[in-house]
């Protein structure tokens, strides 16, 4: 079952509980703007009087006088300059409010309309029947080309496009009119926050484009709203359509995609020379030192950073390009590609992969390793211990070795297996492999029987092949989409597996063992 929009959930508007329950809209513009109006009325008065006693006060040399009265004829000195302030402080706060109030009043009528579209669309939801559109077909009848009708059937409403469409356009667009609502409270927020000389910590100040309701087509899909989910036509029902609209030109308007014709014009032959690998592709380098460390070089000296050891994937489970693409596998290409271009906002790494992927070159990628050490957890703990074991392996090495002055390893490791799980990092990478090269100087100790102590400088190197797995496959949202179909764009010659690589920056570490 796939969710459609729920209008008792869109917010700022009366809201409705699902049990006949009504509750008024949480937003009322006249009363903000009232209370803008009170508090610079308020201002007004404060100031005021203040000014009067002040006028007040200074008769009062007219009625005593004697040694220190300077002291108390300037008691009431601060109390002008001090109601004042309040005075524009209060403005300035009302003037806030009437800001936040013209921001916010147009967005929260145009959620008034889309709730009552979508009132509208529940109703034909619920009214859905299951029909079949005429799919006719050629097939050899008696020894006779006859055309016959194999029907594609819409049992469900998520399968009609009409409805479909409509309900991803009032979930994004209702997700256009919360960000300019939220906008508009964060720049109310940062001019009061000025008036103390803070700084809200929010967004605002940026208009938010009509165009941005398309994000909702694969990004909101992947995490949901409260007021609903857009509707992502499952791939099989995709490619019928596709079959039958294609030929008419309607299947890009029916399903909302808004592509520019040449999207769909045979994109796999902008494809690299690229061959596929059933037996893993190599990326070629030098053996690993045993334990990580190389030869020693007497001194405290620095070496050459070593390059990361060879690397080979797992093989590609399919070949690139065996056949030519079908009108459902263009179909799924370029929701694909929508899903790609709208993930960008909130899965920035797996977008950009999943582009490249669909970019059909299969060259290779440069990896973020120092933002993907910030962000899996257990990546940087896992790289301190290797560093830690081979600080001590130095040691016991120069130790072993006799060494009475500094003495320099290279580093370089065998390949240690990680795993992404952030969901940003898992769509883009998933498992992974990593490894450390650079070099580490022991330093004996200055006196008998002390410490030796170490200098370590590395880079971690990183490996891993964009490809799809047969048999498996990915939950995002509501929807699950499986390594096979994926593996159909490869195949079909639309898409291209890739190697991925990276380097981080140093890793400069010291201690003592």
């Amino acid at each position: 079952m796939v969710d459609h929009i729920d209008p008792g959930k869109i917010p700022y508007v009366t809201c409705y509980d699902g049990s006949g329950g009504v509750w008024p809209s949480p937003f009322d513009a006249g009363g903000v703007r009232s209370v803008a109006s009170g508090l610079k009325t308020m201002g007004t008065q404060i100031s005021q009087a203040g000014s009067d006693a002040v006028s007040a006060w200074s008769q009062v040399g007219s009625y005593y006088s004697g040694p220190g009265d300077h002291t108390v004829r300037a008691a009431m000195t601060p109390v002008a300059p001090a109601t004042t302030s309040i005075d524009a402080n209060l403005g300035a706060v009302a003037v806030a409010l009437v800001s936040f109030a013209d921001a916010a009043d147009p967005v929260v009528a145009r959620l008034r309309v889309l709730q009552s579209q979508a009132f509208d669309l529940v109703a034909d939801i619920d009214s859905f029947r299951p029909y079949t559109i005429p799919n006719w077909v050629t097939q050899i009848v008696a020894g006779k080309l006859t055309q016959v009708d194999a029907g594609i059937s819409v049992d469900f409403w998520w399968q009609d496009p009409g409805l479909a469409g409509r309900n991803t356009d009032l979930v994004a667009q209702v997700e256009v009119q919360v960000e300019r609502f939220r906008a508009a409270e964060s720049d109310c927020a940062n001019q009061i926050d000025r008036i103390d000389g803070g700084t809200h910590q929010g967004g605002g100040g940026q208009d938010v484009p009509d165009d941005a309701a398309g994000a909702s087509q694969g990004a909101v899909a992947a995490i949901g709203l409260p007021w609903g989910l857009p509707t992502i036509v499952p791939e099989t029902c995709v490619k019928g359509l596709a079959k039958f609209l294609g030929d008419l030109g309607l299947l890009g308007i029916l399903l909302g995609w808004g592509r520019a014709p040449n999207r769909l014009e045979e994109p796999w032959r902008r494809g690299g020379n690229a061959t596929s690998n059933q037996d893993g592709t190599t990326i070629p380098g030098p053996d690993p030192y045993p334990n990580g460390l190389g030869p020693p070089v007497e001194g405290a000296v620095n070496l050459p950073m070593p390059d990361a050891p060879a690397w080979t994937s797992d093989p590609d489970s399919t070949q690139w390009g065996t056949r030519k693409p079908t009108m459902g596998d263009l179909a799924l290409w370029e929701a694909a590609q929508s899903a790609a271009d709208e993930l960008t906002f909130i899965w920035p790494h797996a977008a950009a992969n999943l582009q490249h992927y669909l970019g059909n070159t299969g060259t290779e990628v440069k990896m973020d390793v120092d933002q993907m050490i910030k962000d899996i957890p257990g990546f940087d703990q896992g790289i301190t211990a290797t560093q830690q074991q081979i600080a001590g392996d130095a040691i016991t090495a120069a130790k072993a070795s006799g060494a009475t002055g500094p003495v320099t390893f290279p580093i370089r490791t065998d390949w240690s297996p990680g795993y992404a799980t952030p969901k940003d990092w898992y769509y883009a990478s998933g498992a992974f492999n990593w490894d450390i090269t650079g070099q580490i100087t022991v330093i004996p100790p200055s006196t008998p029987g002390g410490q030796w102590t170490y200098q370590e400088s590395v880079v971690v190197n990183f490996r891993d092949r964009y490809n799809w797995d047969s048999g498996k496959s990915t939950a995002i949202g509501p929807i699950v989409v499986t390594d096979d179909q994926m593996n159909q764009l490869h195949t079909s010659g639309l898409g291209q597996y890739y190697n991925m690589t990276g380097q981080s920056s140093i890793r400069e570490s010291s201690g003592a063992g």
